[in-house]
């Protein structure tokens, strides 16, 4: 009788599941898109023109290893969006990962577009109460809300406005040492999505080579 191959224990796949569970899936997989030279991220660009630049014309690199920082922050992140998320007698009307697009016009010299494209992502829409939160929970810089997370949530605002055609309201809300709570207008919205808008010029100049 020939012999059976045992069947794996049922924690055969646990390295792998929670390895998974860790790195989620990449950006690049979720958004391929996000490789073309036109297209530029809303929080990048808000923190850094030279990191999107860089990011650009070398490729990102991840080394292998997992990133118990990014994990941490990560894991922080997600639980207090859940909890946002249920706290209210309307959690169906509060999405957390709302993706948005802001197209550009913009004549490219050296690649086949004629616009810039933003991609960004909202932390969590309020839709009934009109207001979505942009959520930071990193370790550093104290309490402070600092201009370039004003940015992002500025231009966040003027994006979704753009989409779905009425004001939701920016609140930035940072953990750390305390929790600090401030909140933008449409005039905010209007200033950043300007400077937003030079940033992605510059870059698309700095990269189209």
């Amino acid at each position: 009788m020939a012999s059976q191959v045992p069947p794996k224990p049922p924690f055969f796949s646990l390295a792998e599941d929670f390895d998974y569970w860790i790195r989620g899936p990449s950006y690049e997989k979720m958004y391929p898109y996000i490789n073309q030279r036109n297209v530029f991220s809303v929080s990048t660009l808000a923190y850094k023109v030279e990191k999107q630049v860089d990011w650009k014309l070398s490729g990102k690199k991840e080394n292998g290893k997992i990133n118990g920082v990014m994990f941490g922050g990560k894991a922080k992140h997600e639980f207090l969006l859940k909890r946002w998320q249920a706290n209210t007698d309307h959690p169906e009307m509060r999405n957390l990962e709302q993706t948005l697009e802001f197209h550009i016009p913009y004549v490219w010299k050296n690649h086949p577009f004629n616009e810039i494209v933003l991609l960004g992502h909202v932390d969590g829409v309020d839709w009934l109460d009109g207001y979505f939160i942009e959520l930071k929970t990193t370790d550093w810089g104290g309490p402070n809300i600092t201009p370039y997370m004003i940015l992002q949530a500025g231009a966040y605002g003027f994006m979704l406005h753009e989409t779905f055609d009425r004001f939701y309201q920016p609140v930035i809300v940072k953990t750390n040492s305390e929790v600090t709570v401030k909140p933008l207008g449409w005039l905010d919205c209007i200033e950043q999505m300007d400077e937003m808008v030079r940033r992605a010029k510059e870059t698309a100049r700095l990269v189209d080579v």
